[in-house]
């Protein structure tokens, strides 16, 4: 039996080529191993969105301005990372409330606001409300709370009186009597 030359070549054309798909399934496969074997700490992780920002507030029971008596709202800005506006609000003794403009407090900084001044400089749509005694509440907004600490001062240098209230949060989930205690 005579055998052709072109069966030859063409049987040492399929070794070839199958030696050749072979290598790049080998290389292919190689390679996707390495990829996935790459720790996944090395890549950086994909962006956040931030969180949402939520309104907070906190209240005080009592400030005073009659007789010779000075409140101030004393608020510290608990974050160390970041600054916060705060906005001092004012009710009166009728309810009546007054916002303050915000008070910006840099990140572990303190503000003062004297509730005087803050009173002789009340617009007309408060002056009618006006009082000497009422209370106060802060809000300001951030991404998680218990970021602000506040009391209020009422100071009487001639009767040497001095009262300091601390501002307090308000627990919703709170349920049954409370006692509150205050200055009158």
């Amino acid at each position: 039996m005579r055998r052709h030359p072109v069966s030859l070549v063409v049987f040492l054309g399929f070794v070839v080529l199958g030696l050749v798909a072979g290598s790049v399934l080998v290389y292919h496969a190689k390679r996707a191993r390495a990829q996935s074997s790459t720790p996944q700490n090395l890549l950086p992780p994909p962006p956040q969105p931030p969180p949402p920002l939520e309104t907070y507030q906190a209240f005080a029971g009592l400030w005073r301005t009659d007789g010779a008596f000075d409140s101030t709202l004393r608020i510290r800005n608990e974050l160390l990372i970041a600054p916060l506006d705060v906005t001092p609000i004012l009710f009166m003794a009728d309810g009546t409330p007054y916002n303050l403009p915000p008070v910006h407090i840099a990140a572990g900084g303190v503000a003062v606001v004297d509730v005087n001044h803050a009173l002789a400089a009340a617009p007309a749509s408060v002056t009618p409300h006006l009082s000497e005694f009422g209370s106060a509440a802060l809000e300001w907004q951030y991404t998680s709370p218990g970021h602000v600490e506040a009391s209020v001062q009422m100071l009487n240098i001639p009767e040497s009186l001095v009262s300091i209230t601390p501002f307090n949060g308000v627990d919703d989930t709170m349920t049954g009597q409370h006692t509150d205690q205050g200055l009158w």
